[in-house]
C-alpha cells in the first residue's frame, strides 16, 4: 500500500526540514496566477503566466497542469530539498504551495569486503533487505 501525503504551505517563508540523509526531488504544486517567483532552499524558479496552478515535478524534470506540459512557463532549475532546513517562499499572487517531499535515505551496508548502497524513498514503507542472497 502506498501512502500519499503532502505539506500545505500558505505563508511565504515557511521552513521544511528534510529528515532524510540525501536530497529529495519533490513534486510541488503552486496554486496562484500571473508571474510568480518561487524559492525553494537556494533554488529560484520563475513561473510565467500561471492561470490557476502548475505542478513542478523535480523527479520527472517536468512542469505541467493535468496532461498539458508547461515547461515553457517555467525557467530555472527544478528544486530539491537538501537534508536539513529548506525555506519555501515566493513573490507574486500565490494562494498556497503544496509539497510532496519524497524523502529519501541512503543506507550503506558493509559486510566483509562488500559494500551495498540502497536508496529508500518514503512513504513506500519500511526497507527489508535479505542479505543472505548477497553472501557468496
Amino acid at each position: 500500500m502506498q501512502v500519499s501525503w503532502a505539506l500545505r504551505i500558505t505563508t511565504s517563508g515557511m521552513i521544511i526540514t528534510n529528515p532524510g540523509s540525501v536530497y529529495s526531488e519533490p513534486k510541488i504544486t503552486v496554486i496562484g496566477s500571473g508571474d510568480i517567483t518561487l524559492m525553494v532552499g537556494t533554488t529560484i524558479v520563475e513561473l510565467m503566466d500561471i492561470s490557476g496552478s502548475i505542478v513542478i515535478d523535480s523527479a520527472l524534470q517536468e512542469a505541467y497542469i493535468g496532461n498539458t506540459l508547461m515547461n515553457d512557463h517555467m525557467s530555472g532549475d527544478f528544486p530539491v530539498l537538501k537534508p536539513g532546513q529548506n525555506a519555501v517562499s515566493w513573490y507574486g499572487t500565490v494562494t498556497r504551495v503544496v509539497v510532496k517531499p519524497n524523502w529519501r535515505f541512503l543506507i550503506i551496508l558493509l559486510s566483509g569486503s562488500c559494500e551495498f548502497m540502497v536508496y529508500w524513498q518514503r512513504p513506500f514503507g519500511p526497507l527489508f533487505l535479505d542479505l543472505r542472497r548477497f553472501i557468496v
